[in-house]
């Protein structure tokens, strides 16, 4: 500290060790904080080392965090817990700047399944000078700019999961009743202050999958290919299921996209060398089951089908 006058310049170095992320450290934390730390519930323990100087007027702190078993979730975009994350948060308020850069380097775990947390944002809200006019609660700052990215390996397919979706996706994920596992890639990117230039993208690789479509109850397995989403739409490119044994093989592609009543789901099918069994007889509309009644086919099938599904909304009553 540079002399003793209530305005002196002063440098201060800390370090915090076992930090219990708890209601009682919430209770005393900033309100420009508390917001925060509602939408993303942290909890666990942390280690902090706190850099900060003061000129006489204002502070610029450099704060590290090691995340020690943290765990957290995102209950206004995302509300899927991760748990047992470690890794670093560090935040960084250059001297004679007004905000503040991010950075993330998190290992989280969900559904005992690693997922790779990383980020840099700025233009987040820094520490307010003695003379910063009080900010109106009700008025939001600024979004930061930057990216944040998530990705996983063999994350399989659960209940958790697909309840943190927006209720839209939701109703299209029941639709098609998944099950298996998948590699993932999501990431945001904002250029602009502006809300709608934040970019959002995703890419999955389905992992021998399954689904079973409420519309066309066919099983179909060991699922491998690619989906990928960008700002709301959804695209199927080549998903394969086929059958080892045999030349047995079905092909689906389409796209679920945003609609003015919900959402659009198309999706086409092509098969080829499919056995003509019970399973494909049960799923067909009732007009064909009766021809087949008359008919009585036996043998295996090439085939195209399209489905188009208007309108989906909301969540289904009944849970799969």
């Amino acid at each position: 500290r540079s002399g003793w006058q209530a305005d002196a310049p002063l440098a201060l170095n800390a370090r915090l060790t076992g930090v219990a992320l708890d209601a009682r450290l919430a209770e005393s934390i900033p309100d420009s904080l508390r917001r925060m730390w509602t939408r993303f519930q942290p909890a666990g323990i942390v280690d902090a080392d706190l850099q900060l100087s003061h000129d006489g007027r204002r502070a610029w702190p450099e704060v590290t965090v090691q995340l020690r078993n943290v765990s957290f979730t995102d209950a206004e975009r995302f509300p899927y817990r991760l748990e047992r994350g470690t890794g670093t948060l560090k935040f960084l308020q250059p001297p004679g700047q007004e905000t503040g850069e991010l950075l993330l380097d998190v290992l989280a775990h969900g559904h005992d399944q690693p997922i790779k947390i990383d980020a840099h944002l700025t233009g987040m809200k820094g520490l307010p000078t003695s003379s910063t006019p009080t900010a109106n609660p009700s008025t939001r700052p600024p979004p930061p700019l930057g990216w944040i990215e998530f990705s996983g390996r063999e994350i399989p397919l659960h209940r958790q999961l697909i309840d943190a979706l927006p209720a839209a996706g939701q109703r299209v994920v029941h639709a098609l009743r998944p099950s298996g596992k998948f590699d993932f890639r999501w990431r945001c990117d904002r250029t602009s202050a502006a809300p709608a230039r934040a970019d959002k993208t995703l890419e999955m690789s389905l992992l021998g999958c399954a689904i079973v479509y409420e519309k066309f109850p066919y099983e179909i397995r060991d699922i491998r290919g690619q989906f990928t989403s960008r700002n709301g739409a959804w695209y199927f490119h080549d998903l394969k299921s086929q059958n080892p044994n045999r030349s047995t093989e079905i092909t689906c592609r389409g796209e679920s996209v945003p609609t003015s009543n919900g959402r659009r789901l198309e999706l086409s099918f092509t098969g080829s060398d499919l056995p003509l069994d019970e399973q494909l007889w049960q799923a067909l509309p009732p007009e064909v089951q009766l021809a087949r009644t008359q008919l009585r086919p036996r043998g295996r099938v090439n085939f195209n089908a399209r489905v188009i599904h208007d309108g989906i909304t909301g969540v289904p009553t009944k849970p799969w």
